[in-house]
């Protein structure tokens, strides 16, 4: 159960990043908000900050500073536990590529 609730919220993350609302960034600061506060839930984390930082870029705005602060809660959670890396601009631009990939398919 806990894998297909991943694959669902990552599944999510590629949604709300592909169709980029404004409202979208707000919902995933907050999961993430609450997420990374948790630091033994690992899983989704990864794709959905890749999917806030891929919306905030795209509409220009700014909200997850404070997320990935020196120290922050990113730092923090990722330093518990294994990642294939921890620089938020890599889980962005997998994000994109999903998003890339998806577009070159309509």
């Amino acid at each position: 159960m806990r894998g297909g609730a991943r694959r669902t919220k990552k599944g999510v993350a590629f949604m709300l990043a592909r169709f980029c609302q404004p409202s979208d960034v707000y919902a995933l600061k907050r999961y993430l908000e609450r997420s990374l506060s948790e630091l033994q839930n690992r899983g989704n984390q990864p794709s959905c900050l890749g999917a806030l930082l891929h919306i905030e870029r795209r509409l220009g705005i700014r909200l997850s500073q404070d997320l990935l602060a020196p120290e922050g809660l990113w730092d923090r959670w990722s330093a518990a536990g294994f990642l294939e890396t921890a620089d938020p601009s890599h889980w962005e631009r997998e994000v994109a590529g999903w998003i890339e990939l998806a577009e070159s398919l309509d």
